[in-house]
């Protein structure tokens, strides 16, 4: 029995089930639930440490791994100090299996082979995504995989249901959540475009999977994974290009002088479609939602900023406020959120959640830029964790807007962060991080 086959075969099928999860039921059950997804590799993990003989040591830690443990204790201070302890520490237990996936999706990094299974699991899972979203589309109801009462109501579908005539549909793919899917679309895009691209060096393969984000992005209605797809990938390709001493690709030069185009000159003939109508009323939907939410839950978070309102608690404090409960923006969510992740954390769980979260997205970002400057033409040994430094600041600038951090979305960002992590502690090892180091070993490499 090859262990090492069948640990990374279980990332192959983790990866490839990240949009799927609580998609689909059997009878009155639903499959694929996320719990069931933590209870499975505790059991997994205790099996392979028996088979293995190994010890359970957390000898993979690393500033990511550290902050994640540190970040998940403020949020148990945060819901002993909250108003409603019970529901609090519900969600805490949410937050711990969080944790506890993350640890051990962590240590199931074998190898390098562990990284191009995680990687055909995304082409598999956004794949089948594309195809549900072009069924959906072309209004095969069978492919809805929701009912109407089911969707998000981002979806647009009960609005047109019942004649609104300013509701359109926006394709919500295995997510039942259009905002979701996009979030999702962008930051498996922008990974699966690097890898193409830099790895695989096939340029057909790398335009071909950023012509089918862009695509769903489009049927999504998302601003905001858009703007975030757009600037990632113009960033990773300014910095590959610095890299190799080369000019961006001409199709990259070209796809931004369209996007440009289509701003600056085409605003009226864009106003009939709905993407594009959403950029032009940013501005109204800014002023009218977001900013009240931000006012009233900044004043819910000013009565405790060290621990905040605490998890679960962030709906009665902002509702404590003057905050209609009837709105959209809070009374439909279990996430309990004020339309920005950053904020959120920030109200629910003080300043020093706060921190201990952008810690997390510091060192995840600085550990995919050192890794990502491997992506030379002439380096034969691959930083598989570079390809991840395009998905984060997709991830950041989503949740400036996006404040879904459902299951589907949690299981994404794991395998982003643990393949981080491993990639960059892989190499620190091996002593690539020392300046010094890491220049020769560059010049060794490339002559």
């Amino acid at each position: 029995m090859n262990l090492n086959k069948i640990n990374n075969f279980l990332l192959f099928l983790l990866a490839a089930y990240v949009p799927f999860v609580d998609t689909f039921h059997i009878f009155l059950f639903k499959i694929l639930v996320f719990k069931y997804l933590y209870i499975c590799l505790i059991v997994y993990y205790l099996i392979f440490i028996v088979l293995t003989r190994k010890k359970i040591v957390l000898n993979k830690v690393g500033n990511v791994s550290l902050f994640l443990i540190l970040f998940f204790i403020s949020q148990l201070i945060s819901g002993l100090f909250a108003n409603d302890t019970d529901l609090a520490l519900q969600k805490v237990y949410a937050e711990f299996q969080f944790l506890v996936i993350f640890i051990i999706v962590n240590k199931m990094f074998i190898d390098n082979n562990s990284y191009e299974y995680v990687l055909k699991g995304f082409l598999v899972g956004f794949l089948v995504s594309f195809v549900i979203a072009m069924l959906q589309k072309n209004g095969v109801k069978g492919f809805y995989l929701f009912s109407e009462e089911e969707l998000n109501q981002n979806t647009g579908l009960m609005g047109v249901m019942k004649g609104n005539k300013n509701a359109i549909i926006r394709i919500w793919g295995p997510f039942g959540n259009s905002l979701g899917f996009a979030e999702y679309l962008s930051t498996v895009g922008i990974i699966l475009y690097s890898y193409y691209r830099m790895i695989k060096r096939s340029s057909i393969k790398s335009i071909l999977i950023l012509v089918i984000t862009i695509y769903c992005i489009i049927l999504t209605v998302s601003r905001t994974s858009l703007f975030a797809l757009i600037l990632s990938l113009l960033i990773i390709e300014i910095i590959y290009a610095r890299l190799n001493n080369s000019n961006l690709p001409v199709y990259m030069i070209s796809f931004f002088i369209l996007i440009s185009i289509a701003f600056l000159f085409l605003k009226p003939a864009a106003d009939g479609i709905p993407l594009m109508k959403r950029f032009s009323n940013a501005g109204n939907d800014f002023k009218t939602a977001r900013l009240n939410l931000w006012i009233k839950g900044y004043q819910a978070f000013s009565k405790n900023i060290f621990f905040g309102v605490g998890p679960g608690n962030l709906r009665g404090a902002l509702s404590s406020e003057g905050f209609p409960m009837t709105s959209v923006l809070i009374s439909q969510f279990e996430g309990q959120h004020v339309e920005n992740y950053f904020l959120t954390v920030l109200y629910t769980y003080g300043i020093i959640g706060f921190y201990f979260c952008m810690m997390i997205y510091y060192y995840t970002i600085s550990y995919s830029y050192l890794l990502f400057k491997f992506f030379r033409k002439q380096v034969k040994s691959f930083a598989y964790g570079g390809l991840f430094f395009g998905a984060i600041i997709v991830l950041m600038i989503n949740n400036i807007t996006i404040p879904i951090f459902e299951e589907r979305i949690k299981l994404l960002v794991i395998i982003v962060f643990a393949s981080i992590n491993n990639s960059y502690l892989f190499f620190y090892k091996l002593g690539f991080f020392n300046i010094n180091y890491f220049k020769k070993t560059i010049e060794k490499i490339t002559e």
